[in-house]
């Protein structure tokens, strides 16, 4: 009914599925699987919040420039008097 062989892979029974030319995976490689995109999705959040980190102290350091260019460009009490 499922159209599944029982295979011999390597000294362990392998379901294969003819149709697809593949075995099936077994828990220990699902588990394993999980476990690799649980690691990929944990880097992915670290990168962002690093990125993000990143983007605040560039944007801090942009308002820090324009600041000092205002001040720089403000207008002296020599420059009123005139």
């Amino acid at each position: 009914a499922l159209n599944l062989e029982l295979r011999w892979e390597y000294g362990n029974l392998r379901w294969y599925d003819p149709v697809e030319h593949r075995y099936l995976q077994t828990y220990d490689e699902l588990d394993d699987g999980r476990i690799a995109a649980e690691q990929r999705a944990a880097a992915a959040h670290n990168d962002r919040i690093a990125a993000e980190q990143r983007a605040a102290a560039a944007e801090a350091e942009l308002e820090a420039l324009r600041a000092q260019l205002q001040a720089s460009q403000a207008p002296t009490d020599e420059d009123t008097k005139h």
